[in-house]
């Protein structure tokens, strides 16, 4: 769990080699700001599950609309 005293956001991380999926979940009404520790790290990172954000170039980096979930994937297969 990454943010486990936030009672709308729901963050964790699963790895399997060297992949990593980042899970979100917005469990409330309103717009939600995720504020991780390593967000710039997963800027550009592809976006499995969920609808691409709205651009914003001067709001935060991450916000989640009511209800909302995502899923992002960093890194590569090792095997072959």
């Amino acid at each position: 769990m990454l943010l486990p005293h936030d009672e709308r956001i729901y963050a964790f991380l699963r790895r399997l080699g060297g992949i990593e999926l980042l899970v979100l979940g917005n469990f409330s009404a309103a717009d939600v700001v995720v504020d991780l520790p390593d967000a710039s790290e997963w800027a550009g990172t592809e976006l499995l599950i969920g609808k691409p954000p709205e651009p914003e170039p001067d709001g935060p980096p991450l916000v989640l609309r009511p209800w909302e979930g995502r899923v992002y994937r960093r890194g590569h297969d090792s095997g072959g």
